[in-house]
């Protein structure tokens, strides 16, 4: 289940990048951006799928420890799993 909605997902932000003006009247008519702006507007670059890097994690996991939410230490490898990704 979670690789296919990985997979959807990367699926949506390829059809994003591949034309972004396609999606202006979707934006307008869903009201997620005015229309006055609209004209001006770029969809942002979204990313694909992929893990943390080692140096990501690392961050991520001395920022929560720095506020009490983690005591342990916690392995990369216990928590990022690249096989799930499409």
């Amino acid at each position: 289940a979670v690789r296919a909605f990985l997979k959807a997902v990367e699926e949506a932000v390829n059809a994003i990048h591949s034309d972004k003006s396609r999606w202006n009247t979707l934006m307008a008519d869903k009201k997620l951006v005015p229309t006055t702006v609209l004209a001006g507007y770029t969809l942002p670059d979204f990313p694909t799928a992929s893990v943390p890097s080692r140096e990501q994690f690392n961050d991520a996991l001395a920022w929560v420890q720095s506020k009490g939410a983690v005591e342990k230490a916690i392995s990369y490898e216990s928590c990022v799993d690249a096989s799930l990704l499409p």
